[in-house]
């Protein structure tokens, strides 16, 4: 009697779940246009000077600022 009981309430509890529309535990993976737009935005922020291209000065800057020891790396 308690196993039935406890089954009835699972299914309960699932049929709640899923009726309710919840959003998955795990985004959905990115469209074609997010992700062009991912790299757009990536390479206005790298392409400080505005010239179209990203400089090896640029590259560098850019990931010194998000290093957390401060760039210090050698090439």
């Amino acid at each position: 009697m308690r196993q039935a009981l406890k089954i009835i309430i699972f299914l309960s509890a699932a049929l709640i779940i899923l009726a309710n529309g919840s959003t998955p535990a795990f985004p959905r993976t990115p469209t074609r246009e997010q992700v062009q737009q991912s790299r757009e935005r990536r390479f206005q922020e790298l392409d400080k000077n505005r010239d179209g291209q990203v400089s090896l000065a640029e590259y560098l800057a850019f990931f010194k600022a998000d290093s957390p020891r401060g760039g210090n790396f050698k090439i």
